[in-house]
């Protein structure tokens, strides 16, 4: 075999090494090229849950902080609402505590031959139901200090004397000396509850009434006691 024989063979053997190892090459530089490729969109993967992950606790603390505004609302709304209805307690009052009573008489009356209970027919204001037109009488629904006036007109005929009565004791009259002439008292009492007060016309002695309307009775709770 000649030395150029050879030399040829050498050459061929290294031009095969080198295209084998330009292809070996390539094919890394494609590996790598993909590596690089796929490292970037791992990379931009993780960025992105990243960012969710950090939108989602966000989120979550924007609700928590939603949650606390809310319940802080809530509460501070059912302060006000307790608050409200105490002053509208106050300014309404308890209905035990609305008790008051306005009457009027609508006939003359006479008492012949005794003392008579003077009986109001007409009842303007009547709340807590304590006035009793029938029997003439108000019975305290509630015990308490209470307040009362009346007026009366004398006839033409005869002067008039009047009691306002409590459990069937006088405690304050009036009366009006002369004809036509208006006869009223008042009294502040402490009732038990179902005391009774009424006023009463003595013996002999007229109520004189007619379209004006003069002969009224009326009472209120000022506060109650225990």
């Amino acid at each position: 075999m000649s030395t150029m024989f050879m030399s040829m063979i050498l050459h061929i053997f290294i031009a095969f090494c080198l295209h084998a190892y330009a292809q070996d090459e390539d094919v890394i530089t494609k590996i790598q090229n993909s590596l690089l490729i796929m490292e970037h969109r791992l990379s931009t993967a993780e960025a992105k849950l990243q960012q969710a992950q950090t939108k989602l606790i966000q989120a979550d603390i924007k609700h928590q902080q939603t949650d606390i505004k809310y319940q802080t609302d809530k509460q501070k709304t059912e302060v006000e609402i307790e608050q409200l209805k105490k002053i509208l307690n106050k300014i309404l009052g308890n209905k035990d505590d609305r008790v008051a009573f306005s009457v009027l008489k609508t006939s003359s009356l006479t008492a012949v031959d005794s003392n008579v209970t003077i009986k109001f027919e007409k009842v303007i204001l009547n709340d807590g139901n304590g006035y009793d037109k029938y029997r003439g009488h108000f019975k305290a629904p509630v015990a308490g200090v209470y307040v009362f006036s009346y007026h009366v007109m004398s006839s033409d005929t005869k002067w008039m004397l009047t009691y306002l009565m409590l459990n069937g004791n006088h405690v304050v009259g009036a009366n009006s000396p002369t004809k036509w002439i208006m006869g009223s008292n008042s009294a502040i009492l402490s009732l038990k509850q179902g005391d009774n007060v009424w006023l009463q016309l003595v013996k002999g002695m007229i109520v004189f009434q007619d379209k004006h309307k003069y002969d009224t009775f009326s009472g209120h709770l000022l506060y109650k006691t225990n």
